[in-house]
């Protein structure tokens, strides 16, 4: 007896209508945080872009440098109370977790390279945040790869920092590993000597043991070896609230359009009976 009304309340539950209540409930519920981070972004990209002529607009290399420049200023100078002054209370309240620690005076290393990362993708640069790894653990310390001219070159903005080369261009995380001893003479006077660019991991696929298993294995079913290994979860999940509004949008279409559908056919069946009497 217990067991046939808990399966009549399964069936109550997952009956498709109910699920696309569900979803349709939560655009209306993420609408107004995926709103607040588009106008912290505006504003931030905004404040980003100041002191950038257009020859600097123009060159990838040089813009992005210019990107982490003025992120790392915040560290003095107190940039999120500037661009949050555009913002009203609630909005301030509602985004604080926006942009991670980046943009407050005391980020860490994650905080300020995916904050660059979340900037970096809103004009279009493909990104990966990288784990160094520091002694015998991988995440020591975070750095950032940004493609610029078909090379992944890396960025450090906790220490506002993008190694030349010996011909004047930023350079590759193995560059910089084959010859730490060049490019460690570009450090500034505070650098943690730890960080030497030993080695480097995507994604913790480990971290969540059952979904990071399935994960990595859907992952190299599309891609070949190297490329799975160099696969950053974590670059797709820069902005979460436009991501989950998005998807509760597509998902609530589809299953519009599969009702829709349903209902099409049942209306069909009943009345072709109907028609033959």
């Amino acid at each position: 007896m217990h067991k046939q009304k808990i399966k009549n309340l399964l069936k109550r539950v997952f009956r498709l209508n109910y699920i696309f209540y569900f979803f349709a409930a939560s655009i209306v519920f993420l609408y107004f945080p995926y709103k607040y981070e588009q106008k912290v972004l505006k504003a931030y990209l905004n404040y980003v872009e100041q002191g950038a002529n257009d020859s600097v607009k123009n060159d990838k290399e040089k813009f992005a440098v210019h990107i982490m420049n003025r992120l790392h200023y915040n560290m003095h100078a107190g940039m999120q109370e500037s661009v949050m002054l555009e913002l009203s209370y609630m909005e301030n309240l509602l985004t604080a977790p926006l942009m991670q620690y980046g943009l407050s005076k005391d980020g860490a290393c994650g905080g300020f390279t995916l904050s660059l990362g979340q900037i970096l993708q809103q004009y279009d640069y493909k990104i990966r945040p990288i784990q160094m790894l520091v002694g015998k653990e991988y995440g020591g310390h975070i750095v950032l790869e940004v493609k610029i001219n078909n090379k992944w070159v890396v960025f450090d903005p906790l220490y506002n920092l993008a190694f030349k080369n010996p011909q004047g261009n930023i350079a590759t995380f193995d560059e910089i590993n084959a010859n730490w001893n060049y490019y460690k003479q570009q450090t500034p006077a505070h650098y943690d000597t730890t960080y030497q660019y030993a080695g480097r991991r995507y994604t913790n696929w480990n971290r969540m043991p059952l979904f990071g298993s399935v994960a990595h294995k859907f992952v190299r079913v599309f891609n070949n070896k190297e490329d799975a290994e160099k696969f950053s979860f974590r670059s797709f999940m820069l902005n979460p609230r436009t991501y989950l509004f998005r998807t509760a949008i597509v998902i609530t279409i589809i299953l519009f359009v599969i009702i829709v559908i349903r209902n099409t056919l049942n209306y069909r069946r009943k009345m072709i009976p109907e028609l033959k009497n």
